[in-house]
């Protein structure tokens, strides 16, 4: 069970409010809170709450069977059956949610009587209850050539439980027709619960000693059959998401990693990661009237298609018997997808965000090991890379504020490690 609670902005809200004050509807004599959000602040000032309680309960059982065919071939077969059960309770409160905010507007009616009538504070309010049972099984044959080389395949399918979303205030409403979410008469709807999806692996690989066991390779390749996606909705403008189940989609990729003790002294290792996460078909909302994300688009929060790392480190014979090192480590990171709000093709694009690019982050350790002291000093992100990681801007009342995330900045300094 997880309950949350949520509050910001505590003040007074006397005054004057993106120049509201003492105006439409209400008129003189109320807050600038009343007159742009439709209701009083909460007790201690408070103008936005978000509470929800969700409660997940799962019963499982699995089992597993190892089958020799032969010395060297081995079957395995295994299985999981769940029951899962959610119950979701959520409401988002404080005027800033109030779904009949005038927002400073002229009243739509002859008179408006603060806190009755058309403009009666109403908050959105989320309640959902499900219950489902999940089977995933497990296939896979291994095949043991030598005590230096395995080779396997594997399939398995996987799944993650339904769920729900909390409705989303009124100021999203421009938001969800944009996407498509609307009824017969254009109204705006929001789907605030979601079913589970489910996924079908398919993996082979190998896992070799060569050179002597100085150098070991894992490698693998598979293909991922994704259906009924959860899928996180963005609303650009009011800032909001909420999720929704939306089309299949197909993932291929492979990784690389290997070891290599080249000497005494020096050891490398590196590691090739490559993943293509496309959808199948359109994912449209459900009116139809809108393309979601298109077939062959990206998926978001894939991560980068294209991840290269590789190490090095080198031993130092120091006197008196002691050992120093030398250690480099670097990651490359390829130029994230165009997916969601970076997507031209996308309802929901923003021309003024870019997708995350290609970027390079290296680091440093010099050290010594004196019995069971590790003493170093180091250089984190040695070039100062510094990428637009999570870059975004602000809600419809305030696009000019500006947000990122990136790497840490060069940074140094010595560590000691004592070990047993």
């Amino acid at each position: 069970m997880n309950a949350n609670w949520v509050g910001f902005y505590p003040t007074s809200w006397d005054w004057g409010y993106y120049g509201v004050n003492d105006g439409a509807p209400f008129g003189p004599g109320h807050t600038a809170a009343q007159n742009f959000f439709g209701d009083n602040m909460l007790p201690n000032g408070v103008s936005f709450l978000g509470v929800w309680k969700a409660v997940e309960e799962q019963l499982a059982g699995f089992a597993q069977a190892d089958y020799k065919i032969t010395d060297r071939l081995k079957f395995t077969a295994g299985l999981r059956v769940s029951s899962n059960k959610l119950d979701f309770d959520a409401a988002y409160l404080g005027p800033e949610n109030n779904s009949n905010a005038p927002f400073g507007f002229p009243c739509p009616v002859e008179s408006c009587t603060f806190g009755s009538g058309v403009l009666a504070p109403a908050y959105p309010v989320s309640t959902s209850h499900s219950k489902e049972n999940a089977v995933t099984p497990k296939f896979g044959l291994s095949y043991q050539m030598d005590p230096a080389n395995l080779f396997y395949a594997t399939a398995a399918k996987g799944f993650r439980p339904a769920g729900a979303s909390l409705r989303v205030p009124a100021i999203c409403d421009a938001d969800l027709r944009l996407n498509g979410y609307v009824d017969a008469n254009n109204n705006p709807v929001q789907p605030t619960a979601y079913k589970s999806d489910s996924v079908w692996s398919y993996e082979i690989g190998s896992k070799n000693r060569l050179l002597g066991g100085r150098l070991v390779l894992d490698s693998s390749a598979y293909e991922i059959k994704w259906k009924n996606i959860q899928t996180n909705i963005s609303l650009p403008t009011c800032s909001y998401n909420f999720v929704d189940n939306l089309a299949d989609a197909t993932s291929r990729g492979f990784d690389v990693a290997a070891q290599l003790q080249a000497n005494d002294r020096l050891s490398l290792s590196g590691s090739v990661a490559y993943n293509d996460p496309k959808f199948d078909h359109d994912a449209l909302s459900p009116s139809g009237a809108k393309k979601i994300f298109s077939k062959g688009a990206g998926i978001p929060g894939a991560g980068a298609p294209l991840t290269v790392t590789a190490s090095g480190e080198y031993a130092i014979p120091l006197k008196e018997g002691r050992q120093g090192y030398l250690r480099v480590d670097w990651t490359h990171t390829s130029e994230w997808r165009r997916v969601g709000n970076l997507d031209p093709a996308a309802p929901q694009y923003d021309p003024l965000l870019k997708p995350i690019p290609s970027f390079d982050a290296v680091n440093l350790r010099f050290g010594t090991r004196i019995g069971g002291l590790d003493l170093s000093f180091f250089v984190q992100n040695l070039t100062d890379s510094a990428p637009a990681l999570e870059l975004s801007h602000g809600t419809w009342y305030d696009p000019q504020d500006w947000q990122n995330i990136s790497l840490r900045p060069r940074t140094y300094g010595i560590t000691a490690i004592w070990r047993n």
